[in-house]
């Protein structure tokens, strides 16, 4: 079939007036557009629709109890708006909380911050997997704001790839694994950030927010996140999964992220090579982390290196190539990708968190 007859290629827009204008029309008529986000690509449908949200679930062989991140336009947020069309629900209005919304507001978004908070009526238990709670984020990209603020409803937006596998951070990636799936990407270059949004889970009791959990690491310092709000840090809870199962936030499975190739980590390089296992007769395609040392000049027992890759040492670098990095180690078709070495300390930078919990879903078999 040629590509004039095939009818399933995903159109590719460019993020200019005629680009958006497309990409709203497509999502006002219940269609599936990738969208740029600061952290990585979006697919985003109607969050009011609940056949378009499903149809998100169908590209992505996205399986229904794992919750999506609804977007919603900026620069500042409406609450009683977001209340009053259903989007929240009315005891975020509580004056304390507010007080506190309002400060994480300012100091975040537009940005990459997610707040779990309790839904209103008008969000399809499709979004929030049957949970009461759902996701809110305001995005800082100019591409996907252009589009929200041209729509009466927020996006469903989870990272435009198949589920469990590598986030897209541009949109040849977005077309790699959804070309014929989706309707369209905008097509805004890379992503600024590389990694998804920092997920915080605030404690309710009474009027007010008494604590925050942090569900998934990414660009934002837990620390100043509570300080910001002058609300405590919660210890994480292992209690991640309501009694439906579903998880109370995306990217929290134990694998995910993950390349085809078969990862694992190999500690042994943070000092010296002696202790390398042995990968006899193996292609490898290697990582090698800012802490590690060199690696051997020669691979003993016929092993392969088909590539060596190093990952930056800058986190702000390091999380904007990561995925690009890992998409492009798993294209040789190794046998195994293997990650050499560790990361700097997270308490260093809260990109440093947000990439080690990746690769070490990513590398979980």
């Amino acid at each position: 079939m040629s590509a004039k007859e095939n009818k399933l290629d995903t159109k590719s827009l460019m993020p200019d007036a005629s680009g958006v204008k497309q990409a709203i029309a497509i999502l006002q008529s219940g269609g599936l557009v990738a969208l740029p986000t600061e952290t990585v690509y979006g697919l985003a449908a109607n969050a009011l629709n609940a056949q378009a949200v499903q149809k998100i679930f169908a590209a992505k062989e996205r399986p229904s109890f794992d919750p999506l991140i609804v977007h919603v336009p900026g620069p500042t947020p409406d609450w009683e708006e977001w209340v009053r069309m259903g989007w929240l629900d009315s005891s975020v209005l509580k004056e304390r909380t507010l007080t506190t919304l309002n400060l994480w507001a300012k100091d975040y978004w537009p940005g990459p911050l997610t707040l779990i908070l309790p839904k209103g009526n008008a969000i399809p238990d499709a979004v929030s997997s049957g949970l009461t709670t759902v996701g809110i984020r305001m995005p800082r990209s100019d591409a996907m704001q252009s589009v929200l603020q041209g729509i009466s409803f927020p996006l469903a937006a989870p990272s435009a790839n198949r589920f469990g596998r590598i986030s897209p951070t541009t949109a040849s990636h977005v077309l790699e694994e959804l070309n014929g799936k989706i309707d369209a990407v905008l097509d805004g270059g890379a992503c600024n950030i590389g990694v998804e949004s920092t997920i915080v889970r605030p404690h309710f009791k009474g009027e007010e927010i008494i604590s925050l959990e942090i569900l998934r690491p990414g660009a934002i310092d837990p620390s100043s996140l509570a300080e910001s709000g002058k609300i405590p840090m919660q210890a994480p809870s292992t209690k991640h999964f309501e009694k439906t199962n579903a998880p109370l936030a995306p990217g929290m499975l134990d694998s995910h992220y993950a390349p085809r190739t078969p990862m694992k980590w190999d500690h042994a390089g943070v000092s010296d090579h002696a202790g390398v296992s042995d990968h006899s007769g193996l292609s490898l395609a290697v990582l090698e982390l800012p802490h590690a040392a060199p690696p051997p000049a020669s691979w003993s027992n016929n092993t392969k290196v088909l590539k060596h890759a190093k990952l930056s040492s800058d986190p702000n670098q390091a999380a904007h190539e990561l995925y690009a990095v890992l998409r492009d180690l798993d294209a040789l078709q190794a046998d195994l990708i293997l990650i050499l070495g560790s990361l700097p300390k997270p308490e260093e930078h809260p990109l440093w968190h947000g990439i080690l919990d990746r690769l070490t879903r990513a590398s979980h078999r």
